[in-house]
């Protein structure tokens, strides 16, 4: 049987999604992104379809649960700018 990927996020270029995939991989969940931007060539095609983070079907809730985690992890503040 063919294991199914589905999008747990969907972000407006590949650059926001890489990030998610790296935290998912590196909690032993496959990931990646899916994005019809020509393989990076040509970013505005993300403003057609998006970029979405795929994860396999059974592995949802816990991806889910990750990026939910990340989302809203405290940050750190913004650096000072050098005048």
């Amino acid at each position: 049987m063919t294991e199914r990927f589905v999008s747990i996020a969907a972000v407006p270029q590949r650059a926001l999604g890489q990030p998610l995939v790296d935290l998912l991989q590196d909690h032993g969940i496959p990931a990646w992104i899916n994005s019809d931007d020509c393989g990076g060539v040509d970013p505005a095609l993300n403003f057609v379809n998006g970029t979405h983070v795929m994860v396999p079907e059974a592995d949802v809730p816990r991806a889910q649960q990750l990026v939910h985690e990340y989302e809203n992890a405290p940050r750190l503040p913004p650096a000072l700018e050098v005048v």
